[in-house]
């Protein structure tokens, strides 16, 4: 998982498991929110939640103002092979090469309503996005058309 860092101090994350390769990423920077969390912890959380075996291996590439660099990405995706909005042929190559690999890709879309987002708009990694939906019947939805994991917020 590429992401935010975190302390994952809170009691919940204690029997979990949860890798952090840090590399060049070591002690980056993150903000947490008013209840004390990063996104990635908001992240793993959710994952935990549906399935408390899951192994997660992040990669924090976000930084402190919520921002990651294309060749971030790069080198973090290709970590996790070895163990923005706009399209960039490499990104699309080393997701396709991890996919290859047997790692699940699974990427957010903007919070900003762009038309593209990657990874998470490549066929073959599954998007997650968030809806504003008034009475959803449920919390979580799979699009099986798009691969995408729908949240309503």
């Amino acid at each position: 998982m590429l992401d935010s860092n975190g302390s994952f101090d809170n009691p919940f994350f204690m029997d979990k498991k949860i890798v952090k390769i840090d590399c060049k990423w070591k002690d980056q920077e993150y903000s947490k929110d008013a209840f004390g969390f990063t996104h990635a912890e908001y992240v793993c959380s959710f994952i935990l939640k549906e399935n408390p075996e899951a192994e997660i291996v992040l990669v924090p590439i976000v930084r402190k103002n919520k921002k990651s660099t294309v060749l971030d990405m790069i080198e973090g995706i290709e970590l996790l092979i070895e163990d923005e909005y706009k399209y960039h042929k490499e990104i699309e190559e080393v997701c396709r090469a991890a996919t290859e690999k047997g790692i699940l890709i699974v990427a957010a879309y903007s919070n900003q309503k762009a038309e593209e987002t990657y990874p998470a708009s490549f066929p073959f990694v599954m998007g997650v996005r968030c809806l504003d939906m008034e009475n959803p019947v449920q919390v979580l939805q799979y699009d099986e058309k798009k691969n995408d994991v729908i949240f309503s917020c």
